[in-house]
């Protein structure tokens, strides 16, 4: 006979409940919102841009179709264009390469790794 703990009297049986139970997502739950981070990509975009225009006006994708499939394939995490075109000169930087540029600072930031090593770094180094 397996040992346990014995109640003092049986609990009742319920015949059937009617209450549902609903979830309320709270903030912790919730996913972080894919635009969180494009004021940083794009300041940090337009200071290196604007500081280097030689360089990155220079930079061409021999294959564009690989940066549009690209940009397609990561959709939900591309910074629109009319965004990226109020900060960031065409002259300074390809529009394309400018997106493709955010979208990967954008994949980087959101990323739930790359997220908590930021975290703990910036932890260590307020200790």
């Amino acid at each position: 006979m397996k040992k346990g703990f014995l109640l003092s009297k049986p609990a009742p049986k319920i015949a059937s409940t009617s209450s549902t139970t609903q979830v309320t997502l709270t903030s912790a739950s919730k996913s972080p919102p894919l635009d969180r981070f494009y004021d940083v990509i794009l300041n940090f975009l337009l200071k290196y841009t604007k500081r280097n225009p030689e360089l990155f006006s220079s930079i061409i994708a021999p294959d564009p179709s690989a940066i549009h499939e690209f940009l397609y394939n990561h959709k939900d995490q591309v910074i629109p264009m009319d965004q990226l075109s109020q900060h960031i000169s065409e002259y300074d930087c390809y529009p394309t390469i400018a997106q493709f540029f955010a979208t990967i600072f954008n994949l980087f930031l959101l990323d739930d790794e790359n997220q908590a090593r930021i975290l703990l770094d910036s932890k260590i180094r307020q200790e």
